[in-house]
């Protein structure tokens, strides 16, 4: 079936299907001017969600020693350290080892922290296990190897390696900070 519009029908429509078609024009640059802004937050800096990441990286070393250690058995975390930098850590270091260590506690493992006033001592520590490991960073991301080890005989229970992209936000909390001691 054909209908014909009428020459009055078509005046009262080519009002209407110029503003239609200068809205799709207009919705198209002010959509590419959004994309745009979009696409320079998302590019430009990599979100990284450490807690999601590090959460993650515990699931996997509990599901390595779940049948090696006991959920009342005590894990002592120690910050991770910089491959290259023997003994130097750094707020990056300290943050992966106590959202893993929060992770292991919250699958009912019995996590052993460190006071400022009473720190854990060798002793004790032997009669556990230590969740410890190393960070390496590069040009684009930080090489980050986790492990659990007996701390009687030093054996490794479990590892697990990943890798967090470097953005501005991990670069900052690369940098250490340095520490000064008071001997007596």
């Amino acid at each position: 079936m054909i209908h014909f519009i009428s020459v009055t029908a078509r005046k009262h429509l080519q009002p209407l299907i110029l503003c239609m078609t200068a809205l799709l024009l207009l919705g198209g640059c002010v959509s590419s001017m959004l994309l745009d802004a979009a696409s320079r937050n998302i590019f430009l800096r990599e979100d990284v969600n450490l807690v999601e990441k590090n959460y993650a990286a515990a699931d996997y070393l509990v599901g390595l020693v779940q049948n090696s250690i006991s959920k009342r058995e005590y894990i002592y975390p120690k910050p991770l350290l910089h491959a290259n930098e023997s003994g130097l850590s750094s707020p990056l270091g300290v943050m992966i080892i106590d959202q893993v260590s929060a992770r292991f506690a919250q699958l009912g493992y019995t996590v052993v922290l460190d006071k400022p006033d009473k720190p854990v001592l060798i002793d004790e520590i032997k009669r556990g296990s230590v969740l410890s490991g190393t960070y390496m960073p590069n040009n684009q991301e930080v090489q980050i190897s986790l492990r659990l080890t007996s701390a009687s005989s030093g054996q490794i229970l479990g590892a697990f390696d990943y890798a967090i992209p470097l953005n501005s936000d991990i670069a900052e909390l690369l940098e250490s900070t340095p520490v000064a001691f008071k001997i007596q």
